[in-house]
């Protein structure tokens, strides 16, 4: 038995060793932002046509791989989230790059309250990487007339998160829990 997986492993690894290296694929990480002085058309942001605005996004906390020398506090300018034209929405930073736009959604069910946006296009550095696809995930919330604002980068893209998915996971994990804690009683 030892030496059939030692010639499985020695099999793989001549075939990761023939196998040529990929070219570097572009930026890959992330990082969040918060919308600072964020406003909105609308109290309600379930309404088709709301437009959110915020005077910077600013980094509040450190990113990750190649976003991860981004400084906390590092501006990227006004944003605008026109829910009518998710596609005109950028990010931009003089230093670090920017974000640019090219398709998006509102996911799920907006509410008077909360709205949840994911905008796909490419995220394009000063230096270092080559641009490449990124994802943005803005969450907004509206309570008592004050409106914040939360935007995660991604890169590569993450996929478009749905809501039955995130049930479905979290049922998953709970039923995993429940049979953990049976098995071990029964031991």
């Amino acid at each position: 038995m030892i030496k059939l997986h030692r010639a499985l492993m020695a099999g793989a690894l001549f075939v990761l060793a023939a196998v040529p290296a990929q070219a570097a694929s572009g930026i890959a990480g992330s990082l969040g932002l918060n919308g600072v002085n964020v406003t909105s058309t609308s109290a309600d942001l379930s309404l088709p046509n709301v437009v959110v605005s915020s005077t910077n996004s600013i980094t509040l906390s450190a990113g990750t791989g190649d976003f991860a020398g981004v400084p906390n506090l590092t501006t990227f300018g006004a944003t605008t989230v026109d829910v009518a034209n998710l596609t005109s929405f950028t990010l931009t930073n003089a230093v670090w790059g920017s974000f640019a736009a090219t398709s998006g959604v509102v996911v799920g069910t907006p509410t008077s309250g909360f709205l949840n946006i994911y905008l796909l296009g490419t995220f394009t550095p000063v230096s270092g990487p080559a641009a490449g696809p990124a994802s943005v995930q803005i969450t907004i919330t509206s309570a008592g007339g004050s409106v914040s604002e939360a935007i995660t980068i991604n890169a590569p893209p993450t996929s478009t998160p749905e809501p039955a998915s995130i049930a479905m996971a979290g049922i998953g994990l709970a039923a995993a829990g429940l049979v953990r804690v049976l098995r071990k009683r029964s031991a």
